[in-house]
């Protein structure tokens, strides 16, 4: 392994001796082709080699479960410099989809979307304590059909709390949340301050994107991720070491695209192992030996696209696992397939000079105890009227909805 990143003269003529096609490497190529001179990669070849060797292995495993392809990230933070990209197992396989660069293909992101949408909930009043009614809702869809959003585990909570909502990855809460926030104020946040180029007009979503319908590739949504451990700022994702280079198509300058003590809130639930064991167990591949870091999961319609997106204060590593022929997997939910990727490279990470003891910050949460239940927000919350305000926009509705 290289002691310091590759320049692309190294890497290219690595590749190029050992492979009689002169392929260049697949999630590189373009890079590569529009780069007229040497320069030097945020790459970091043996974490990447060690990765691709994990990646390689494991998909093998979630074969048995009709998954052939598989995708993984990892990204240095705050710095967003990219350590290992990989878009298939192996691309010179001849297996179905292995040429295929699933790093930049848009797929069903699933539950990972609703970080954004409670992001946006709190920024509006919504706190982690804020009660949710997780029960059965009905609404008409564009066609004039009926439609009962459900649960992953198909059953109703009754009152459940943000905070319990979205580390246990809650459907009808996420939906309601959406509702709450609104559904052209939250186009808006992805369009207008992450710079998203839908792959249809949002419009066409609707409330859909709380229901996991939103289709984007594996770099943007890991890009769009460091917002979180970077306390909102977003700045471009970077593949070449020179600042004056714009390595990826989706780069924009640094920006805060939301406010530290609301991304603090989101940063707390989502490391909060514990109460997601309602729904994800008390011992599952989302549990690390390290206690600094923060994850979510996704699982498309049908089991078609399996994801996870975790990160510590250092760096984030997204995974996703399907088919490149959008064909449905064996029940593999985000939790079960690309989890077991993530696990192997977060243990990589906590091994390598990545690794440091570094916490998130919480200078701006205060913990309360609200019924007799703990829970936190921020300082200066109005208790009571941030407790009930999902309460108020529901007492608007109609609460039999067959009658």
């Amino acid at each position: 392994a290289w002691e310091t990143p590759p320049d692309l003269g190294q890497i290219t003529a690595n590749y190029k001796k050992f492979n009689a096609n002169n392929l260049l490497p697949l999630e590189l190529e373009t890079y590569l082709r529009e780069e007229k001179n040497s320069q030097q990669l945020t790459l970091d070849a043996e974490i990447d080699y060690k990765v691709r060797q994990i990646v390689s292995r494991n998909i093998i495993k979630l074969q048995t479960a009709k998954a052939k392809n598989a995708a993984a990230i990892v990204i240095k933070v705050p710095e967003n410099e990219v350590l290992s990209m990989v878009g298939s197992p192996d691309q010179y396989s001849l297996q179905e989809g292995y040429q295929i660069n699933m790093l930049q293909k848009p797929r069903a992101i699933g539950s990972t979307v609703k970080p954004f949408i409670y992001l946006l909930a709190f920024e509006k009043g919504q706190r982690p304590y804020t009660l949710i009614e997780d029960r059965e809702y009905k609404y008409i869809t564009n066609d004039g059909l009926p439609y009962y959003p459900r649960n992953y585990d198909n059953k109703y909570h009754g009152l459940v709390t943000a905070h319990y909502a979205l580390a246990n990855s809650l459907n009808v809460p996420a939906l309601k949340t959406l509702e709450f926030v609104g559904v052209d104020d939250f186009s808006n946040f992805l369009e207008n301050k992450l710079e998203f180029p839908p792959v249809q007009s949002l419009e066409n979503y609707q409330l859909g994107m709380a229901m996991g319908l939103l289709e984007m590739p594996l770099i943007k949504l890991a890009h769009y991720f460091t917002i979180f451990p970077n306390e909102g700022k977003f700045s471009q994702l970077r593949l070449f070491q020179s600042p004056k280079t714009n390595a990826l198509y989706f780069s924009p300058m640094q920006k805060q695209v939301a406010e530290k003590k609301y991304v603090q809130l989101i940063n707390k639930i989502l490391s909060d192992r514990a109460i997601a064991q309602d729904q994800f167990g008390a011992q599952s591949l989302l549990n690390l030996q390290t206690k600094n870091y923060a994850l979510k999961t996704g699982t498309s319609q049908d089991y078609k696209d399996s994801w996870i997106i975790g990160y510590t204060p250092n760096y984030l590593v997204g995974v996703w696992v399907g088919n490149a022929d959008n064909s449905k997997t064996e029940g593999l939910s985000g939790a079960k397939g690309a989890a077991v990727i993530w696990n192997d490279i977060m243990d990589l990470l906590a091994n390598s000079r990545y690794a440091s003891n570094d916490n998130f910050q919480y200078s701006e949460i205060e913990n309360f105890e609200i019924n007799g239940e703990a829970d936190f927000g921020l300082k200066g919350d109005n208790l009571e009227s941030a407790k009930n305000i999902m309460l108020k926009l529901d007492s608007d509705l109609i609460l039999t909805p067959h009658a």
